[in-house]
């Protein structure tokens, strides 16, 4: 797991190195890279670099941590990022982008530790490596990137960013499997990564990609509801 600290003063980027110690002792895996400006965090990333969890300050001087984060989100709209801030006046802007946290300064280690074993849990679910056979081929796919499932004819057909590949299955079933990692069973024929999706449009969800996915009226409170509890469950 690799992980960034962006914040531009040095007392805070202390304070959370020394809450992570711990973790970095347990956990061989994890790296750290720490960031002082939101500016030299995007070029790493305009470099091809990817975190899988950002520790992000909104108040920096030349670009928020808000503003980094949306650019972030656009390129890798699976990474895990945790606000750190002063204000709460800016949590609205943190659930406009699908933050999974928003930590108050000064920072409680019980507090951190709490949200850090829950961004961990959630990284170990996004890295579930999802198996689809078709024509005596296998693939696995983590399910971080699957963006949608949908019904093709008597089979179905895996959506990424970038990719899609056809299998046998049912989407009743592949939906029970997959409803702990995020995904909604939104209309009859699809099944969609909570994650892509932008906004709820007019019986439609609308995703980070622009693709427009179907609710079913018969389904729609209760599809509504497990979004907006997805939603509340990725930035308290």
């Amino acid at each position: 797991m690799r992980i960034a600290i962006c914040e531009d003063e040095k007392i805070f980027q202390d304070v959370i190195l020394e809450y992570l110690k711990p973790y970095l002792l347990e956990k061989s895996g994890l790296s750290i890279e720490v960031f002082s400006c939101g500016e030299d965090l995007l070029e790493k990333y305009s470099l091809g670099v990817r975190f899988d969890l950002i520790f992000l300050d909104v108040e920096m001087k030349k670009i928020t941590g808000v503003e980094v984060g949306q650019t972030i989100k656009k390129i890798d709209n699976a990474v895990i990022l945790i606000f750190i801030t002063s204000y709460a006046q800016y949590v609205r802007n943190a659930f406009s982008i699908n933050a999974f946290q928003y930590l108050l300064k000064p920072v409680m280690r019980e507090v951190f530790d709490e949200e850090f074993d829950r961004a961990l849990n959630s990284y170990k679910k996004m890295k579930f490596k999802y198996q689809i056979k078709y024509n005596n081929e296998t693939n696995y796919i983590e399910v971080k990137d699957i963006v949608y499932i949908e019904t093709l004819g008597r089979h179905l057909r895996v959506v990424t960013l970038d990719n899609s590949y056809e299998y046998v299955g049912n989407i009743g079933t592949e939906g029970k499997k997959l409803v702990e990692y995020g995904f909604v069973h939104c209309h009859q024929g699809y099944l969609v990564n909570m994650q892509y999706i932008f906004k709820p449009g007019n019986g439609e969800f609308i995703l980070t990609n622009r693709e427009k996915i179907p609710i079913s009226k018969h389904m729609k409170n209760e599809v509504l509801s497990k979004y907006n509890k997805y939603i509340s469950g990725c930035c308290l």
